[in-house]
């Protein structure tokens, strides 16, 4: 069990040291956050900031790296974009093994707002990128896992088992789930999908990320809150 650097507006450093001082054994960074007073970019860090940041978090038993996807989306439609979106997930790999992170979490492609394509049009980009993932992955020692994210739990099957070299795993996202459809979805058909998606990545969950998830007194529930809010997850 531990506590991300995604949740925090402090910088990451005072993060990670007060998750240590609390005992948390597991720590996750957060690359490109925006929410963050001090984002870390893959491509501007460079190799001596990468030794200062993987001496800083060695101590943690297991450390996750959540690569950043802000404006990067590995299935947009324009090559050029999509190329960019992809060098900069490989990006995050090689930064990932530099600090001696033992698991990397993406974001699936998705949909363009606007222009649509096919939905396996997307699965045929996510699963590309997959497979280069997989090449690049050759020989080191580093988990991919996929966030539940705009993407359904036959189709995350499928985007596992693409690339299959038991270095793929999924991240079961619990307020992504919990959120999704909000205005149409019960909580009770919210729970139920949360089950499924569970059931899906049966043997392959490499991370859960949880928070509170509040349902205010309109239809809209909110993520990422304290848990002494949550009145949705069971």
């Amino acid at each position: 069990i531990g506590i991300s650097s995604h949740v925090s507006l402090a910088i990451y450093e005072d993060f990670a040291t007060l998750a240590l001082h609390e005992g948390f054994p597991v720590f996750e960074l957060s690359v490109g956050n925006f929410g963050c007073n001090n984002p870390l970019w893959p491509r501007t860090c460079t190799q001596a900031e990468r030794a200062r940041i993987s001496q800083l978090l060695a101590p943690f038993s297991v450390l996750v790296l959540r690569a950043t996807s802000e404006d990067l989306n590995i299935a947009n439609i324009n090559p050029g974009q999509r190329a960019e979106a992809v060098r900069q997930y490989l990006e995050c790999i090689d930064f990932a093994l530099d600090i001696g992170a033992h698991v990397v979490s993406f974001r699936p492609g998705t949909q363009v707002w606007g222009f649509i394509a096919p939905p396996e049009t997307v699965m045929e980009r996510d699963t590309d990128f997959a497979a280069q993932a997989a090449a690049y992955l050759s020989g080191r020692n580093l988990t991919v896992a996929f966030r539940t994210v705009a993407i359904a739990p036959d189709e995350m099957t499928i985007l596992l088992e693409s690339a299959d070299n038991g270095a793929f795993g999924g991240a079961l996202d619990i307020d992504v789930i919990a959120t999704a459809d909000e205005r149409t979805v019960s909580i009770h058909q919210m729970m139920e999908s949360i089950r499924q998606w569970i059931g899906a990545l049966r043997g392959r969950t490499a991370v859960v990320y949880l928070s509170g998830v509040h349902q205010r007194w309109h239809p809209v529930r909110l993520a990422g809150c304290p848990f002494a809010m949550n009145n949705c997850v069971d």
